[in-house]
């Protein structure tokens, strides 16, 4: 199976920004320091998007670098979080489901925080605080 990589990951989720109807979206390279993705709406209200792609090498590696993966993305997006009324967002391949668990809803509902996970065919499902509680239970 052929592995998403982070830059893929990023078009991904920009094109999904756009047919959502965010403009003003503003992308990172990988030799760039802050988070992936910013994009606006409306009022001003801003989107801040930390993408990770999946890691190459052996399943025992790529497992656990998925979980190394999935910590970072977490700390980067908190690290940034210091403006009221945002949103922020973690967007990752599909192979990062079961890692969504890990997530506490109420952080994501009092954060607005969201997840975005993206399959082998580029489709993105949307997990909100209220979908992450269910995965909890």
């Amino acid at each position: 199976m052929k592995t998403m990589n982070e830059p893929q990951v990023i078009s991904r989720v920009v094109t999904w920004l756009s047919n959502e109807g965010y403009r003003n979206i503003k992308t990172k390279t990988l030799e760039e320091h802050g988070v992936d993705i910013i994009a606006s709406k409306k009022y001003g209200r801003f989107v801040y998007i930390e993408c990770k792609g999946e890691p190459k090498g052996s399943a025992t590696h790529r497992s656990s670098q998925i979980e190394v993966n999935f910590i970072y993305a977490i700390g980067q997006i908190v690290t940034r979080m210091s403006r009221a009324y945002q949103s922020y967002g973690l967007a990752f391949p599909k192979s990062y489901h079961s890692k969504l668990r890990r997530i506490p809803w109420l952080f994501a509902k009092k954060n607005n925080v969201f997840v975005l996970l993206i399959d082998k065919n580029g489709s993105i499902k949307k997990y909100t605080w209220k979908e992450l509680q269910k995965i909890r239970k």
